[in-house]
């Protein structure tokens, strides 16, 4: 286990690319997925690294529900509907990230808080998003003056490079996701459900690849 003091440095980027902001096509063909009783939650997780598919979930109301799934092939939206369950859930593609809503309930106010820049050279997953998150926090909390912690663990693979202005934070939580092999942001502080996690008072970020090392 290794840790890395955390350093906030803002330099130059490139855009993310178009291509990587359609990998969520909710009507392309996957294989049929089954998963032993365990979290909705936890399937999702499963579902979208065997496919590669990155998820934002604004809401795990529901989702810590047990139970165990088979799904026939079809598309991704159909089998995403089938893990969900018969909850009232919106399922959409943002920003190449497929985005998992309560109906009847917004997501968190801060999600469409606006961050009047990001930029970040090419990082670690984990480093880029500990610098978003100081970057959020100053937005919410312009008295904010320092940080100071450490990222422990796998540090996950490299994304970016990015520049972003006046993007929301659902947006950018979907850049680095769909910058990296594949990452499931849920947005609230939850215990790590197997796996490398990195949660902070706002989100929890859940890369597939860093999963798979353990």
């Amino acid at each position: 286990m290794k840790a890395i003091q955390v350093l906030l440095v803002l330099s130059s980027f490139l855009p993310l690319s178009a291509s990587a902001r359609d990998s969520c096509r909710l009507t392309r063909e996957v294989n049929g997925f089954d998963a032993p009783k365990q979290s909705r939650l936890s399937s999702l997780r499963d579902f979208a690294r065997q496919n590669r598919l990155s998820f934002g979930i604004e809401s795990v109301s529901s989702l810590d529900k047990q139970t165990s799934i088979s799904a026939p092939s079809g598309t991704v939206l159909t089998i995403v509907k089938a893990i969900v369950g018969p909850i009232s859930k919106t399922i959409e593609c943002f920003e190449g990230v497929i985005l998992v809503r309560d109906q009847n309930a917004p997501g968190p106010k801060w999600l469409n808080t606006r961050v009047p820049e990001f930029r970040l050279n090419r990082s670690r997953l984990g480093l880029a998003n500990a610098a978003l998150w100081m970057r959020v926090e100053v937005v919410l909390n312009p008295a904010q003056t320092g940080f100071a912690g450490d990222i422990l663990g796998d540090l996950g693979e490299y994304v970016g490079p990015f520049d972003a202005k006046r993007a929301t934070v659902r947006a950018l939580l979907c850049h680095l996701a769909v910058s990296s092999p594949g990452t499931i942001w849920i947005s609230e502080d939850i215990q790590p459900f197997g796996g490398t996690a990195w949660t902070n008072r706002l989100w929890t970020l859940v890369p597939y690849e860093a999963t798979n090392r353990q």
